[in-house]
């Protein structure tokens, strides 16, 4: 019969999340003896848990929010409940919800999107949240988004060429003075192929 060694049955009992009863399938060692071989080796394999109803997992997601606190709540490893996300087809980035903590106030969306003209996704990136997130927080603080067609803005295109050709200000400085954002301002650029003097340091 074939005796797995300790290294091999800690590789997959372990490492690989894979059930006793798995393992004894894939292997064809009988079940008793691999279990005699874990008391032997003294392999510290966590108690195994069936897998959940989907149901009930996706309410633990929609509830806890994070696949650590879910692992916690079944008793398992997070490798086990990342193996249940793919068994029952489960997008754990659709549960990823960012602590409150990181949550700007109204006051502070409003003076980097309206004031400092920051685009959704520098300030998304440095909050650290995903875009739809903060297109969230936006809403909820009733701060309209800019169009993100620059073509619908209302910009003074002689104006903005001329500060553009003179190269006196940065580009955020541009940016801020038209009241549209920088990666608008060089799409801008780029498109009617405006000349940059860059402003010396």
């Amino acid at each position: 019969m074939y005796v797995p060694s300790a290294s091999e049955l800690k590789h997959y009992l372990i490492d690989r999340n894979i059930s006793i009863r798995q393992y004894s399938e894939w292997s064809g060692v009988d079940r008793y003896h691999i279990e005699k071989l874990i008391k032997q080796f003294e392999i510290p394999v966590p108690k195994w848990v069936p897998m959940p109803d989907r149901s009930d997992f996706l309410e633990q997601f929609d509830r806890l929010g994070k696949g650590i606190d879910v692992a916690a709540h079944y008793g398992v490893s997070p490798a086990t409940v990342t193996k249940w996300c793919r068994v029952m087809e489960v997008n754990v980035g659709d549960y990823k919800r960012p602590s409150e903590d990181k949550r700007p106030t109204d006051e502070q969306l409003y003076v980097w999107y309206e004031l400092e003209k920051k685009s959704l996704d520098k300030i998304a990136k440095m909050l650290k949240v995903d875009r739809e997130v903060l297109r969230t927080w936006m809403d909820d603080a009733e701060i309209e988004r800019r169009p993100t067609n620059y073509r619908t803005l209302d910009i003074n295109e002689l104006e903005l060429a001329d500060d553009l050709a003179q190269g006196e200000l940065k580009y955020t400085e541009i940016a801020r003075k038209h009241g549209i954002s920088d990666s608008t301002l060089l799409r801008f650029r780029e498109k009617y192929d405006f000349p940059i003097k860059r402003k010396p340091e």
